[in-house]
């Protein structure tokens, strides 16, 4: 080769290395959006699992205490409704026993005057018979 025919060569390589270049940062320039836009949607993909996961353990976490919490107040309202039960069963009683207390103390009040009346009517009876036994002695 010639220094003229060198030259066209040399030029020519500089030229190829320089088009490979602009190839080389082209397709760089090109790669590096698409790396990142496959590393966003990973680290979104990566982040939207663990998301889901721990919404789970907060909905089964959410789901047990609710179940705790429904069984407490089933718990509770039945202790309260035993409660308000055996008040009312008390309260009841004792008014049946006033009650009874009240009709009998009236038929035992109305016995007794009638033991009155009748003891004062055999006092009479006695009184009669001792006055028709004076008067058959004094015949």
């Amino acid at each position: 080769m010639s220094g003229t025919a060198a030259a066209p060569a040399a030029n020519e390589a500089i030229h190829s290395n320089d088009s490979v270049k602009r190839i080389l940062k082209a397709v760089q320039e090109g790669a590096i959006p698409a790396a990142e836009e496959r590393t966003r949607l990973e680290v979104t993909r990566i982040l939207k699992n663990r998301f889901d996961l721990e919404m789970s353990r907060l909905q089964t976490a959410f789901d047990r205490r609710l179940i705790q919490v429904a069984a407490e107040t089933e718990a509770l309202a039945q202790l309260k409704l035993e409660s308000t039960l055996a008040s009312t069963r008390d309260i009841l009683r004792a008014q049946i026993e006033e009650e009874i207390k009240s009709a009998y103390q009236a038929k035992l009040d109305d016995a007794d005057a009638q033991i009155a009346e009748l003891q004062r009517q055999i006092a009479e009876l006695k009184g009669l018979r001792y006055s028709l036994g004076q008067v058959a002695v004094e015949t």
